[in-house]
């Protein structure tokens, strides 16, 4: 959470984090897809994170742990995977 004037706004997820980590949390994606998307993908999700899952990097190549026709393939390729969302000054 950060709190400042005309900035205000809390975050959750993984940023920067190290390789070892990064694959774990590729490989959960990739193995449970359906469950990651029907989560990230559906009214609810998108209600309260109206960001939806935001990153500030992508390989540019696939991990060299999966095939490019991998259904989450663009997924894998993030570099972080959080949500952000602003709070307005009168909420604080």
């Amino acid at each position: 959470m950060q709190i400042e004037p005309n900035d205000c706004f809390t975050t959750d997820g993984v940023y920067n984090s190290q390789s070892a980590e990064l694959k774990k949390i590729r490989n959960e994606i990739s193995t449970s897809f359906t469950e990651w998307n029907e989560g990230t993908d559906n009214k609810d999700f998108r209600k309260k994170f109206s960001s939806e899952i935001r990153y500030s990097g992508t390989l540019i190549r696939n991990p060299k742990e999966f095939e490019s026709d991998n259904l989450a393939i663009e997924f894998l390729k993030l570099k972080e995977f959080y949500t952000q969302e602003s709070i307005p000054d009168k909420e604080i």
